[in-house]
């Protein structure tokens, strides 16, 4: 069964009570956090304005909040899965059979059979472990206006503070040629078509890819290298 198929289902089933139990306790948690933001610098207030305030603030807070839980990161099929970051982990390896691997240097080999059609697609290709955090390669095929494109890149399973605090390099090449990407992982806050649409990636032209794939042209053959690497404080 491939990923994202019936599977999406069971997952939303087994876990459907995570999502609420999560969204309860975080409105709880903003609660008490907006009641203490609430409780300063207002005296005077009357008890029923109070009151009012609080309850009306987890549901302005809940947007911003950054207890919030995050939307499931796998980019191959809409899911609906939200948590914090290592319940979706599991969730990634047990329902979209994602690759798991430790350290902070990678190698993929992304093969396809006919390179002349390209469909929009996204691929989730490996979950990474390192620095204590986790990140998502993701490989995409689009069409830049009317060129055909392959896009590698990253994105931090955190939020956008903590993602700022790490780079990353992405590669591929053939032949004595090379062509490098280095940038900062996008938080898995932004979906993977933001992040497609703001070009944020190594974007590789089908011509240069098949250059870097050798032979006659008929099979499409990248090998994409990366690193990973905290920034100085």
């Amino acid at each position: 069964m491939g990923p994202g198929g019936n599977i999406y289902q069971d997952a939303i089933e087994s876990h459907g009570d995570y999502g609420v139990k999560s969204a309860n306790g975080e409105g709880r948690s903003c609660l008490r956090l907006c009641a203490s933001a609430g409780g300063t610098g207002r005296h005077g207030m009357g008890s029923k304005g109070a009151v009012h305030e609080l309850l009306e603030c987890p549901i302005r807070h809940e947007k911003s909040c950054k207890y919030r839980g995050y939307n499931c990161p796998y980019a191959g099929t809409e899911c609906h899965v939200t948590g914090d970051i290592p319940f979706l982990v599991a969730h990634l390896k047990a329902d979209h059979n994602v690759d798991m691997h430790d350290g902070s240097t990678f190698n993929h080999r992304y093969v396809k059979a006919n390179p002349q059609e390209i469909e929009n697609a996204t691929w989730m290709l490996t979950i990474f472990n390192c620095y204590g955090h986790q990140f998502c390669l993701h490989f995409e095929a689009f069409h830049l206006g009317i060129a055909p494109v392959y896009m590698a890149f990253l994105r931090f399973m955190g939020d956008e503070n903590d993602a700022s605090k790490f780079s990353y390099s992405l590669e591929v090449g053939a032949n004595g040629r090379k062509l490098k990407w280095q940038g900062v992982p996008r938080s898995i806050r932004d979906s993977h078509k933001t992040v497609r649409d703001s070009l944020d990636g190594l974007i590789i032209t089908r011509n240069i890819a098949l250059f870097f794939s050798g032979g006659d042209r008929q099979e499409l053959k990248l090998k994409v290298a990366g690193r990973i690497w905290r920034e100085q404080s």
